[in-house]
């Protein structure tokens, strides 16, 4: 919330990580926009994963709502071993290398969720109850353009296989559960050029 202190001026309110249906969030980005209106935000950014696609949509809302708008992605890298999430704020929405990196990851997301399927597939089978997962993680990836274990996770609450997303990940998707699989990304000196590139 804004604040007044001493007579300073109000601090702006922002929000500069957002996502939309678009990657693992549950609002269209301009519903997105008028949210965050209503809320009292003053400067959104929608920083979807490895996509840009709703930022068009998300723009004309928020002029719409006299809202501030930054185009942003969350793109996803490797560094050390470890997965890590990079924020571009202001990238060249027209930047063929950027999109190009971008779709990339996509598939590889796509590649990543259905093996996982198959792996569940396979480590359950036999059991009382075995989780069909090359159909789950199908309807993972049919669930957005940019699918991610969230849907998947979603998908396994769905079929009644867990009770909540929580412990979809606690019981088969998580690190050294059943469907677990190592990440394997664009390096983080990869992703760094191509924002730079694309500033």
């Amino acid at each position: 919330h804004a604040s007044i202190i001493a007579g300073m001026s109000p601090t702006p309110v922002a929000d500069l990580h957002l996502h939309s249906l678009h990657s693992d969030g549950v609002l269209a980005p301009a519903a997105l926009m008028q949210l965050a209106a209503q809320r009292g935000v003053q400067r959104a950014a929608l920083t979807d994963h490895d996509t840009l696609a709703g930022c068009g949509e998300a723009a004309s809302a928020a002029l719409a709502a006299s809202l501030l708008f930054t185009a942003g992605v969350e793109v996803t890298a490797s560094w050390n071993g470890q997965t890590l999430h990079v924020i571009g704020l202001q990238p060249r929405l027209d930047h063929d290398a950027l999109h190009a990196h971008l779709a990339a990851i996509r598939e590889q997301r796509r590649q990543r969720l259905r093996d996982i399927g198959e792996r569940l597939e396979h480590r359950t089978r036999g059991a009382r109850k075995p989780i069909p997962g090359q159909s789950l993680a199908a309807l993972a990836c049919a669930a957005s353009s940019v699918p991610t274990r969230l849907h998947l996770a979603r998908a396994l609450v769905e079929a009644g296989f867990s009770a909540d997303v929580g412990a979809a990940f606690d019981e088969w998707l998580g690190h050294g559960k059943p469907g677990h699989i190592a990440e394997h990304w664009p390096t983080l000196e990869a992703t760094l050029e191509v924002l730079r590139a694309a500033d």
